[in-house]
């Protein structure tokens, strides 16, 4: 199994580098501590879900890289080569775009992948067989998880301002917040969209996140510091 030490080399493999035009997305991930470079807006929305999820503690971008035939794991991909350089042995290789670590203790790979590649490279459906058949949690998340409304919802979600919320705000969401409201009663009441966003995303009240993208009519329910309802990912 993994530990921390395997991981703290940084990614094992090196998505942009000069004269290979391949686009880069960059996005702060606070649970990565770090800035992760990606190669898709998917792997991008994933990061940015997995910081809101509540089970998940700690994200390492490409982890390591697996030699699936053996089940070997190496720090990076340059050492997987080395290890096989001048033979003709050919390495079933193969670099998880994330390892997330969850609050229970356990760990699951996680690989984002657009459904046009897995049906141009059908080989890949092989791979997820391949990572359970050697003792890891894996799962593949696709565009087809995040409508345009979800990811909207997740990014706004993200940039909403940290510890926006005042004392007397929190007490009011848990102690006299009625059963059901709209963004724009809420907004009536002395909360600007701000603070709104801050305290969907802090655990004090839900909204559906998959149906339309936040508006005036979006409603909300107090939840009393349950965030259960940011568990976004199929985990």
């Amino acid at each position: 199994m993994l530990d921390d030490d395997d991981m703290s080399h940084g990614p094992s493999r090196t998505i942009h580098r000069r004269g290979y035009q391949k686009k880069v997305n960059r996005q702060l991930s606070l649970k990565a501590n770090a800035l992760v470079d990606t190669e898709s807006a998917l792997e991008s929305i994933i990061l940015i879900a997995a910081d809101l999820d509540p089970r998940v503690c700690r994200v390492y971008p490409q982890p390591c890289t697996f030699e699936l035939n053996t089940g070997e794991s190496f720090p990076t991909q340059k050492a997987l080569n080395d290890a096989v350089g001048g033979s003709d042995y050919k390495p079933w290789k193969y670099t998880p775009d994330f390892l997330f670590e969850l609050v229970d203790g356990s760990r699951i790979f996680v690989e984002g992948k657009h459904t046009r590649l897995i049906e141009k490279d059908p080989d890949f459906r092989k791979v997820p067989v391949a990572m359970v058949a050697l003792g890891h949690r894996h799962t593949v998340v696709t565009e087809r998880f995040f409508s345009r409304a979800f990811e909207r919802n997740l990014r706004t979600l993200k940039t909403a301002p940290r510890g926006y919320l005042n004392d007397d705000q929190r007490a009011w969401l848990l102690d006299d917040c009625p059963s059901c409201l709209t963004f724009r009663e809420i907004e009536g009441l002395g909360f600007d969209r701000n603070s709104v966003h801050a305290a969907i995303r802090d655990g004090y009240l839900c909204a559906p996140l998959e149906r339309a993208p936040f508006n005036d009519q979006t409603v909300l329910s107090p939840t009393g510091g349950d965030t259960s309802y940011l568990e976004v990912l199929p985990l």
